[in-house]
């Protein structure tokens, strides 16, 4: 069974409220800009924002971000780049992004190529994380922690898998998982591609909640969705509607789904493609499960 405490949805309207809450002084106070690729610092504009800022960027930064201040927004515009390789990448660095603050938004950029993890959300942090292609890192590609939240995509409850203008992010080519979720974080993960990931596509582990909606999670090197040391998950709970459509499709993978050592499954089962090399479901008797609908070949 799933656990009793916070679900990662019932936070939802907390953060929403919270970031709506803050859009007028964000407008009022003006809305500042950097520009990489003219030499300016996006860290120096985030380590200069007030709760409420709205930062637009552009260019090619090649720089370690944190965000520490709460409410704020980063937007690439879906050209800006965070760029790990420029100068070379020194592992023991640290996450290339972290954001260690509550309400943050991070959408529209590439963010390519650290040395470790590329984005982390941790220390208690929330995040909207969206409209991103987050790949070629080191180690994960989204790391959430320490009791921290995020929401990765958003769909509009109808729309098959990862389709584009769902908001959905795209994970890929990262040196260990996808997106690795620890020592009871929470996230609800909708309508992003996780594809081609050394290890899981999604991984859960020690205490880590995480609703998984129609999201395509294909091609990585070890389980599409891996439960360990009493993480627990939804797959396809009615928050999207309940449609067929929002069905996650995960193929191609080591494994499909992996739960094992007290975790726990919930919901309706993915739709299952060809090529998940392993029997596609691998539970021991320890992962305690109420899921409707596997329809594994």
């Amino acid at each position: 069974m799933m656990k009793n405490r916070v679900t990662p949805k019932s936070l939802l309207p907390l953060l929403a409220l919270a970031l709506t809450a803050i859009a007028g002084p964000s407008l009022a106070a003006g809305a500042p800009s950097v520009d990489c690729d003219a030499g300016e610092s996006l860290q120096a504009k985030v380590d200069a924002a007030k709760p409420g800022f709205t930062i637009h960027v552009t260019g090619t930064c090649n720089e370690r971000i944190t965000i520490v201040t709460d409410n704020i927004t980063l937007d690439g515009g879906g050209t800006a780049v965070i760029d790990g390789n420029t100068p070379a990448p020194v592992p023991g660095t640290g996450s290339l992004f972290s954001v260690r603050a509550a309400n943050v938004v991070v959408k529209g950029f590439t963010i390519r190529d650290g040395a470790e993890n590329g984005l982390a959300i941790g220390r208690s942090g929330s995040a909207i994380i969206e409209n991103n292609v987050i790949q070629g890192h080191d180690r994960s590609g989204v790391l959430i922690n320490n009791g921290a939240y995020a929401r990765l995509g958003e769909g509009d409850g109808n729309a098959p898998h990862a389709t584009p203008g769902n908001r959905g992010n795209t994970i890929s080519g990262n040196g260990n998982n996808g997106v690795s979720i620890n020592s009871n974080g929470a996230a609800d993960i909708f309508h992003n591609v996780i594809t081609q990931n050394t290890g899981s596509g999604i991984n859960l582990n020690v205490g880590a909640t995480a609703d998984i909606d129609g999201n395509e999670i294909t091609a990585n090197s070890n389980a599409g969705v891996r439960l360990r040391n009493g993480a627990s998950a939804r797959l396809d709970a009615t928050r999207l509607h309940g449609s067929a459509g929002d069905r996650n499709l995960i193929e191609g993978n080591l494994r499909a789904v992996d739960c094992r050592t007290n975790s726990s499954l919930a919901g309706r089962g993915p739709d299952v493609g060809t090529g998940n090399t392993l029997p596609d479901r691998n539970e021991d008797d320890t992962c305690a499960e109420r899921v409707s609908g596997f329809n594994f070949p």
